[in-house]
């Protein structure tokens, strides 16, 4: 009747990597998230760096106080996409009250180029 398919062990890799981003997907960045539950949204995050997937991780470390891993993240928007993704990302982070009391140095000097 029906045959038995095994498949290589590099496409459950893929599958798993896929189901990883689709759970992502639906993971909102709240306060205090676990340490698991970060990390996990940085694996998908490194796996898939597009930008909004790079926002949202930032913006989980925000919500959770790690303001410099999320200043990084945000500095790979710039490196991967350029200027008008990463102020995009900057702005609308400023949009949901982050950087009250300014942004860093680096940061502030790329924003001068920043489209209003």
């Amino acid at each position: 009747m029906g045959a038995t398919v095994t498949l290589p062990k590099s496409q459950w890799l893929f599958l798993t990597q896929l189901k990883a981003f689709a759970v992502f997907t639906q993971t909102l960045a709240t306060k205090n998230m676990s340490d698991a539950e970060l990390l996990k949204m940085q694996q998908v995050a490194y796996r898939y760096p597009m930008p909004p997937v790079l926002f949202r991780y930032a913006l989980a470390l925000k919500l959770n106080d790690r303001e410099q891993e999320a200043n990084r993240i945000l500095e790979k928007i710039y490196s991967f996409n350029g200027k008008d993704m990463y102020c995009e990302s900057i702005q609308n982070m400023q949009l949901m009250g982050f950087y009250q009391n300014g942004l860093p140095t680096d940061m502030e000097a790329r924003l001068l180029h920043c489209k209003n």
